[in-house]
């Protein structure tokens, strides 16, 4: 499962497409989602298109696997997970501040959905979030993917660490 993170951030900072040796990657990215190999929530999709300026070529490749984008919300198993980190992240004695709470519960947050999605499929993420340690006695000020998989017995991984075809 990816994370917005993973495709926005390589558009910005690394693969315009108007780049000609950034179309290997969309390309590849592009087929591994086709291949079912990386699987795309509908709310990864949101986000990304939610961001996208006027003119970004990144709405091309959006489209190009439109047919393949999983909506979560159409599966009891899922939105059974959905619900479990719900309760998890508000749990009183699991520390996180009411903003880290509140950003989670917002219906248009992929990172809940991505952590479910991926407890269902047992499939790792892939994402740029780190793992942020804890201070003792204090509330975790955000919710971040690598610290919440932890419960779930869901890996993470970078983008630049993924490899096909292995399951982290």
């Amino acid at each position: 499962m990816i994370d917005t993170n993973c495709i926005v951030t390589p558009y910005n900072d690394c693969y315009r497409p108007r780049y000609a040796l950034s179309n290997p990657f969309w390309e590849r990215m592009r087929r591994l989602v086709e291949s079912g190999e990386v699987g795309i929530l509908s709310l990864v999709r949101d986000e990304i298109v939610k961001g996208m300026q006027e003119g970004d070529r990144l709405d091309e490749w959006v489209q190009s696997v439109a047919e393949e984008v999983i909506d979560p919300r159409q599966n009891s198993a899922i939105v059974g997970n959905y619900g479990e980190i719900m309760r998890y992240i508000a749990n009183p004695i699991n520390a996180f501040s009411r903003n880290a709470q509140q950003s989670w519960m917002m219906d248009v947050v992929a990172d809940p959905w991505l952590v479910a999605s991926a407890r269902e499929y047992d499939a790792a993420i892939i994402t740029f979030e780190k793992y942020v340690k804890r201070i003792p006695n204090q509330p975790a000020a955000g919710a971040k993917i690598p610290n919440i998989v932890r419960e779930y017995g869901v890996s993470c991984v970078s983008l630049f660490d993924f490899r096909e075809g292995k399951n982290f």
